[in-house]
């Protein structure tokens, strides 16, 4: 059979570099990947797991989700069940 490469992540996501990081270093790190997430969704919008974990990520960041709920919903605006879904599994309340 043929074996898919593994892609190995950057070094910067190495671990242990990432836990000896003081915490603003590790906050912009974070952040950094977030709006790469957001980044791509907003090219790519159709991305369920994508959205889920950006909603679930701005959420513990503390972060507004507004403009990316805006486009998820437009995306999914045929798709009620799909909305519903990506809302329940990013911890988010249902919304009209």
């Amino acid at each position: 059979g043929t074996d898919i490469p593994v892609q190995a992540p950057p070094p910067q996501f190495d671990r242990d570099a990432i836990t000896d990081m003081a915490p603003e270093d590790r906050m912009e790190m974070i952040n950094a990947m977030v709006e790469g997430l957001a980044e791509r969704l907003r090219d790519d919008p159709d991305n369920v797991e994508g959205w889920v974990r950006l909603l679930r990520s701005r959420q513990v960041m503390g972060q507004s989700a507004d403009e990316d709920l805006a486009l998820m919903r437009a995306t999914y605006a045929e798709r009620p069940e799909v909305i519903a879904d990506i809302l329940s599994r990013s911890g988010r309340p249902p919304q009209p």
